[in-house]
């Protein structure tokens, strides 16, 4: 290595790995080659899945709230407002933390962005506010692969290889 291309720290270890540029892109070929495009069958398994486990879970939050003496009923809104909460945290929150639904998980499925990396929060709350959007995921008969929540929080739902 000439001298001019030798980093000006004293701690130079001629030894050491060559470190990537922050200007290179770094794939991980690995992780590329281990996961396709979640197909129809996979998709619409997971969002009756989802839809039973979290129709289960709101049910059970807002009959606990009963329990508490809230009536949702005669509330307002409040009632409406808890099953936002509810779906928020079901898909928004284990999208983005898990990276997975549970119905997701069921089918070997997980969202990543358009680089297979994990979602970030933003991606996530998007995703799940176009949920919200009726039919919504039928959309995924326009493109085969990919809903609206897909398209605009560019992420994609992908499954892990067998």
């Amino acid at each position: 290595m000439p001298d001019a291309e030798k980093p000006k720290c004293s701690t130079w270890n001629p030894y050491h790995a060559p470190a990537a540029s922050p200007n290179e892109e770094v794939v991980d070929a690995f992780h590329q080659a281990s996961f396709n495009q979640a197909g129809m069958t996979g998709r619409f398994a997971h969002f009756l899945l989802d839809g039973m486990l979290w129709l289960i879970l709101n049910a059970v939050v807002h009959a606990n709230a009963e329990s508490l003496g809230i009536d949702l009923f005669k509330s307002g809104p409040m009632g409406f407002l808890l099953t936002l909460i509810v779906f928020f945290l079901y898909f928004a929150g284990l999208e983005f933390c898990v990276g997975r639904t549970i119905g997701q998980a069921y089918t070997r499925s997980r969202v990543v962005n358009h680089e297979g990396k994990r979602i970030t929060l933003r991606q996530a709350l998007l995703r799940t506010s176009i949920r919200l959007i009726p039919l919504d995921q039928l959309s995924i008969f326009a493109d085969q692969k990919s809903t609206w929540h897909d398209l605009a929080s560019k992420t994609k739902v992908v499954t892990k290889r067998h």
